[in-house]
């Protein structure tokens, strides 16, 4: 009688796990963080000379202080911006030598209105850069030379074109010229008995178109208020 037989158990073959292709290291990724953009600069103003504000400029015409003829300007600038300024002179040499035998004795008083094409508007000091002005004056005068002179009275008016530029802190340097028209009555004379007595000899009138003034201007700016 036939034996049962065992079942054979199944012998199976050991798997072989193909290795798994392993990726190489990858270096770290450096992130770029982007650095915020400064804030842009406040914008600069104009350019500034020494923030100084005056109130009033004194100024004297060196080209008449070197002819020995004192003399004296005053200048306010006002209106919108500044582009306006006002000025008043006055000349007073008033001399006389060799017992009164030479003269030279002169009077004048005049004002000008003038237009700043590049005024004090906080960034550039006052009466600064070119301008352009009308004018006015008027006086008398006695020129005597050897007993023999003329006396007599004048007026003037006419047009100026000028330039100023900073010098030092609290000065200025205006250099400027102005023409037109001058003239008016003078009567000539001749001294006598040691010029204790001006004797008439005739009166005339003068009149001149052409250049009347040139100036070379020292200007103090006078002040400093905040």
């Amino acid at each position: 009688m036939a034996q049962p037989q065992q079942p054979v158990a199944e012998v199976q073959e050991p798997q072989v796990e193909e290795p798994t292709p392993q990726t190489p290291p990858q270096e770290p990724v450096m992130q770029l963080v982007e650095e915020p953009e400064p804030a842009p600069a406040p914008a600069k103003p104009a350019r500034v000379y020494d923030e100084i504000h005056p109130w009033i400029a004194v100024k004297t015409n060196l080209l008449l202080d070197a002819a020995l003829t004192p003399n004296i300007e005053i200048e306010r600038w006002f209106g919108k911006h500044n582009h306006w300024s006002a000025m008043a002179e006055v000349w007073f040499p008033w001399y006389t030598v060799r017992q009164n035998s030479r003269a030279y004795q002169v009077l004048t008083i005049g004002a000008e209105l003038r237009y700043w094409f590049f005024p004090h508007n906080g960034n550039l000091r006052p009466l600064h850069g070119q301008f352009i002005g009308v004018y006015g004056a008027g006086g008398k005068y006695d020129l005597e030379w050897s007993s023999k002179g003329n006396q007599g009275e004048f007026t003037s008016m006419g047009l100026t074109y000028g330039y100023a530029f900073r010098l030092a802190k609290h000065f200025n340097m205006e250099l400027s010229l102005s023409g037109g028209y001058i003239g008016g009555p003078y009567r000539y004379y001749k001294g006598m008995f040691s010029d204790t007595h001006l004797i008439w000899q005739r009166s005339e009138k003068f009149r001149y178109w052409g250049i009347t003034k040139a100036k070379v201007s020292l200007v103090w700016l006078i002040g400093d208020k905040k």
